[in-house]
């Protein structure tokens, strides 16, 4: 499955349209990871998306979990997947999930 059909299938909302998808140095250009943010990773739908976009090249995925020492979070890190814990009800936990994110799906 590629990208576009995912993000027209899937609730794929954009977050900052500001992150830059090139960084230069020394006037070369280099491509920068973009990064979703999963809410609810641990479920299937959420799962699935996290996978494909770790998978995909230019994205990187984070997964929100209540418990980083769960054995969802464990599996998912083990995956490459960053796994930040937040509570979802305590806005200053919430800066640091979805710090840098191009998207967030939930």
């Amino acid at each position: 499955m590629y990208i576009n059909e995912v993000v027209s299938l899937f609730r794929l909302l954009t977050i900052d349209a500001t992150v830059p998808i090139f960084q230069t140095f020394n006037n070369r250009f280099f491509a920068m990871s973009k990064l979703l943010v999963v809410i609810g990773i641990a479920g299937q739908q959420d799962g699935s998306v996290a996978s494909l976009f770790s998978q995909e090249p230019g994205w990187k995925a984070r997964g929100i979990t209540r418990n980083q020492s769960s054995h969802s979070a464990l599996a998912w890190t083990s995956k490459g997947v960053e796994m930040v814990q937040v509570d979802l009800n305590d806005p200053f936990s919430l800066p640091a999930a979805f710090s840098g994110a191009t998207a967030l799906f939930s």
